[in-house]
């Protein structure tokens, strides 16, 4: 029989830079080599045109955790790596870090400042409290069926 509701829980303790422990185990169906995503919840968002109508949140996947030890009520996952960096290219090509003193990475993409940003760099930190659920066979590392 397929499984068709995942298991969702929270991060429970952060053990090292690469490992976690989660809030599920195998009381709640929890097994070696099952994986969960963990996900940045930002929200609720109120309408700004109408306080009163509260918009749903979002939710961006934050990593990839793979369980290697599930016990009763708790498992110990490993964190799985985002993506490898590539070595760094070398370009002749002036860019505009050069008339401003700002330093740029070859390839990134510059947004002009937002005020009150709902997000930061730091939020995207794996951290005790956020939200996992679980990776059903049946989707891609995205979410996607």
């Amino acid at each position: 029989m397929e499984q068709t509701k995942p298991i969702r829980g929270r991060i429970a303790a952060i053990i090292t830079s690469t490992s976690v422990v989660i809030n599920r185990g195998t009381i709640h169906g929890v097994h070696p080599g099952m994986k969960f995503r963990v996900f940045l919840v930002v929200g609720p968002i109120t309408d700004p045109e109408d306080p009163s109508n509260v918009l749903e949140g979002l939710r961006f996947r934050k990593g990839t955790l793979k369980v290697s030890s599930p016990y009763e009520k708790m498992s110990y996952c490993s964190i799985e790596p985002s993506y490898t960096i590539p070595p760094t290219t070398t370009s002749n090509i002036p860019s505009i870090s050069s008339a401003f003193a700002v330093t740029t990475i070859p390839g990134k993409t510059v947004y002009p400042d937002v005020g009150s940003p709902m997000m930061s760099g730091h939020d995207w930190e794996i951290r005790v409290g956020d939200v996992v659920e679980q990776l059903l066979e049946t989707e891609t590392g995205d979410g996607e069926k």
